[in-house]
């Protein structure tokens, strides 16, 4: 069986650095949003969060962001581009991350706190080993061994 071919463009690999940003930004609100009790907006901001964390390890890994109608072919493009024993797992807890932007933005009932609070957790989760510390950082060491904890080499 072929694997599916997923939509792409090809991005200069420094400007993974824009993504981290976006990353951060939009984690920063989602912890805004928690304070304020405003658990959709949590759920919604964490999506876009980690959507924009998967951009940022695409591009520097592969040079390309995903095209696609769907959040969800990023995870094909990572498995392609991104090499990790534990790497199902990550996708997994991305994949649930991405559930709460359907909820938030598209479901007929509200997410609720314990839910927000779950999407908010991803970047101290496992989901690509990314640590709270490299997003706050906002830039990958520019080197080819990375030394992010549960990142692989």
């Amino acid at each position: 069986m072929t694997p599916k071919q997923h939509r792409t463009r090809s991005v200069a690999r420094e400007r993974h650095t824009t993504y981290l940003k976006k990353a951060q930004e939009f984690l920063r609100a989602a912890e805004s949003s928690m304070r304020a009790g405003d658990w959709d907006a949590v759920g919604l901001n964490s999506a876009h969060s980690a959507i924009s964390a998967a951009d940022a390890l695409l591009v520097y890994y592969g040079g390309v962001r995903s095209t696609g109608e769907s959040h969800n072919d990023v995870s094909g493009l990572i498995r392609q581009h991104v090499k990790d024993d534990q790497l199902g797992s990550k996708l997994l807890t991305l994949s649930k991350v991405l559930g709460y932007k359907n909820l938030a933005a598209y479901e007929d009932r509200e997410v609720t706190e314990p839910e927000a609070r779950d999407a908010a957790n991803w970047p101290s989760g496992s989901w690509i080993g990314r640590s709270r510390a490299w997003l706050e950082n906002r830039s990958l060491p520019v080197r080819k061994t990375l030394e992010i904890p549960g990142f692989p080499p």
